[in-house]
């Protein structure tokens, strides 16, 4: 795999770019506990059965937050281009939306989840490691 430069995608940032993550942990204080746990998308706008169950556990929120908050490091590093020929290319995001399809939206429960999201989260640690931090892998 080439080297990728820098882009933005799969969900907006804009919150924690407008506030830095700073106000938007203070922002996320204010709000009523059941709001408080979030999931990497906004849960009210939940279409499927799973998206549905990620939002009503707290534990598969967060993972979702972990997820969202790699996922955006990766593609801000990457940029989307092959840095050796400078195409537009998005492996992550495809790569990402087959995971969703075929692993992902296959799970019956909580616990199926669980075991997908931690699984996924190490292999995008272990697979784009050359596009994270050392305290990000």
């Amino acid at each position: 795999m080439g080297m990728l430069t820098l882009r933005r995608s799969w969900r907006s940032n804009r919150l924690t770019t407008r506030l830095g993550m700073g106000g938007a942990i203070a922002l996320a204080a204010l709000l009523p506990p059941g709001m408080a746990h979030a999931a990497g998308f906004d849960c009210k706008f939940a279409k499927t059965r799973v998206e549905h169950l990620i939002c009503s556990v707290p534990k598969l929120s967060g993972l979702d937050d972990q997820m969202k908050v790699l996922f955006d490091k990766i593609e801000n590093e990457t940029a989307g281009r092959d840095g050796e020929t400078g195409k537009l290319i998005d492996p992550l995001g495809e790569e990402q939306a087959r995971w969703r399809a075929n692993v992902r939206d296959r799970c019956e429960d909580a616990a199926c989840l669980e075991s997908v999201y931690v699984a996924r989260l190490a292999a995008m640690r272990k697979n784009w490691a050359q596009a994270l931090d050392p305290s990000d892998q």
